[in-house]
């Protein structure tokens, strides 16, 4: 994540949160799971990205476990 930050991707920043949002969910830590996940919609929503949606399922299939 920090390449992508220093080199100005933002769609690979989006997905190293998302990848790191599905890591704490595989390990059973949802709260911090949700946190990288806002993160990556935040950063998808900006530069248009269709993960965006990718992003909002995730989310919605935390919150609603």
């Amino acid at each position: 994540m920090k390449i992508s930050k220093e080199i100005g991707d933002r769609r690979g920043e989006g997905a190293d949160l998302g990848n790191l949002g599905s890591a704490y969910s595989d390990l059973g830590e949802p709260r911090k799971a949700i946190k990288f996940y806002e993160q990556a919609l935040k950063i998808f929503e900006d530069i248009e990205d269709p993960y965006a949606e990718k992003a909002k399922r995730w989310l919605q299939e935390l919150e609603s476990s």
